[in-house]
């Protein structure tokens, strides 16, 4: 089950000026959260290195006493060469990929075993394997009526139903090889694609190196309806091998952000009416020693009106104002905790990395804190994520 962690205080100041706390209920899940969704407060979590998909709510008295379910992801065999050039064969387990939920079900990727398997939600039990591989990206219609999984191995992604499992396949725009990341507009109308490598820039031309770019199909048209050239040039010439692994909407649905892996731009921001590259946002390494020039923000969630980015090698959440783009808040761990990734659903904000350690916060704590920040102050506040007070914990909050 899970351990609760008490480490200081709620929101209240700090002992230095622009410093906060803000309280955030911690606790260790029970396997490498790879990829997260949230449904209520029940959280699924597919982990990479541990092989299994896992079910469990986070906690607190109003969660009940439901243990956490774990189902192991499915056995493959595996051929290798011995030093005597003979054959050796193994029996592995699928690793942990992406996940979704639609329809009363959970659609994952079984990494290496190459098939998405699809496990009922109210009985965590599976009920289907698609044969369509394993590695790539997963997003669902907000109906739930169709998901859609973009490889990483084929060229090609798949539009599922998921009451027939049937169907289709759509290659990728010619050249474009690789999947970073997956959305659908908030529209409905559109998918989008963050596709690593074959991209070509405004004039046709392509670069050596990585040429990442953005892919845009139009469901009801079925057909795609342009792309973005996302990667950066060096000055040697070449494209950077960047590659596009979050994306995010503004309220408005009128621009995209993208967390890119690689990038000395940071986040880059897509008008998505005219399918242009209109802004970006930079950071600058922190913590590393030698520092790379990018810092790997590869995380980005929509919050109100503010965009929350999680950078990787700085270790920190920078949170943005959506309409200037300023970085108005840094919010870092009180423990050595990995910060990789963000998820805002409902009324939480879940942080996470590499680790086992998950931090909730509740979006109202985190609304009061960014709607008290002076806009006019050039330095971003600096934020400290701390665990709750017991009275809160034995509410159950």
């Amino acid at each position: 089950m899970t351990t609760l962690l008490v480490l200081l205080v709620a929101l209240t100041m700090g002992s230095e000026p622009d410093k906060v706390n803000l309280p955030a209920r911690m606790f260790s899940l029970s396997t490498d959260p790879a990829h997260l969704r949230v449904d209520g407060k029940r959280l699924y979590i597919s982990g990479f290195h541990s092989g299994k998909l896992v079910r469990e709510r986070w906690p607190g008295k109003k969660a009940g006493k439901e243990t956490v379910k774990e189902l192991r992801l499915d056995a493959f065999e595996h051929y290798r060469t011995d030093r005597n050039m003979g054959d050796v064969r193994e029996i592995r387990t699928a690793y942990g990929g992406d996940l979704v939920l639609a329809n009363g079900k959970i659609f994952l990727g079984q990494v290496f075993q190459g098939t998405v398997m699809v496990v009922d939600q109210a009985t965590f039990t599976p009920v289907k394997r698609l044969p369509i591989g394993g590695e790539g990206c997963l997003a669902a219609s907000k109906d739930g009526k169709y998901v859609f999984f973009a490889s990483n191995r084929k060229a090609e992604f798949y539009i599922i139903d998921t009451k027939t499992y049937e169907y289709r396949t759509i290659a990728y725009p010619p050249g474009g090889r690789g999947i970073g990341c997956l959305a659908v507009s908030p529209d409905q109308k559109q998918l989008y694609l963050g596709i690593q490598r074959g991209g070509k820039m405004r004039d046709g031309t392509t670069l050596s190196g990585g040429n990442s770019f953005l892919a845009v199909y139009d469901l009801d048209k079925e057909e795609y309806a342009g792309t973005v050239y996302l990667a950066q040039k060096r000055t040697n010439g070449r494209s950077d091998d960047s590659v596009p692994k979050s994306l995010a909407f503004s309220p408005s649905g009128k621009r995209l952000y993208i967390g890119m892996f690689q990038s000395e731009a940071g986040v880059l921001v897509v008008d998505t009416q005219t399918r242009e590259l209109v802004d970006h946002i930079p950071f600058t390494p922190k913590r590393q020693n030698p520092a790379f020039p990018w810092v790997d923000p590869m995380s980005v969630a929509v919050f109100d009106r503010w965009l929350l980015i999680a950078i990787r090698h700085n270790q920190e959440i920078a949170v943005v104002e959506l309409d200037s783009h300023k970085v108005v808040a840094r919010i870092t761990h009180a423990a050595p905790v990995d910060l990789q990734r963000v998820v805002v659903q409902d009324d939480r904000v879940y942080v996470f990395g590499d680790s086992t350690l998950m931090s909730i916060v509740k979006t109202t704590d985190l609304s009061k804190l960014l709607r008290g920040i002076d806009s006019k102050k050039t330095a971003p506040l600096a934020v400290t994520l701390v665990g709750r007070r017991k009275q809160d914990r034995d509410r159950g909050e």
